[in-house]
């Protein structure tokens, strides 16, 4: 029996992130925005890192991307939430909070989350 660890599970969602955080970057180059391409490219370890540890600037990228890129702040906001369903200690609850955390993440329309998501649902809760 296979069983997913809290770590490997959220290190899946920090590359799917990751991921998001590339593809939209790339699109916003190709369609000329190259300034706010390079912000993203230099958002990554504010993404990435966990939010008790965000140096004051790093609070104001992802503040900046709140506001200016929803899809991104979506895919943040579901690695934090899937981040702290790890960390919740009643199993009956963390299990009503996976999936729903897998049903907003089917939903959400960022392929790189989409496949975890579906990665996610292959074993059992």
């Amino acid at each position: 029996m296979l069983c997913l660890d809290a770590f490997h599970v959220v290190a899946w969602a920090t590359e799917a992130l990751d991921t998001v955080r590339r593809e939209m970057a790339t699109q916003l180059r190709a369609g000329g925005q190259h300034d706010e391409a390079a912000a993203l490219k230099g958002s990554r370890w504010a993404l990435l890192k966990n939010p008790p540890k965000l140096t004051v600037d790093q609070r104001t990228t992802l503040a900046g991307i709140a506001k200016a890129n929803g899809g991104l702040c979506r895919a943040y906001l579901l690695k934090e939430q899937l981040r702290e369903i790890f960390a919740c200690r009643d199993l009956t609850a963390a299990r009503a909070l996976l999936a729903g955390w897998i049903s907003w993440a089917r939903r959400s329309r960022l392929p790189g989350v989409v496949r975890l998501a579906k990665t996610i649902k292959k074993y059992p809760l």
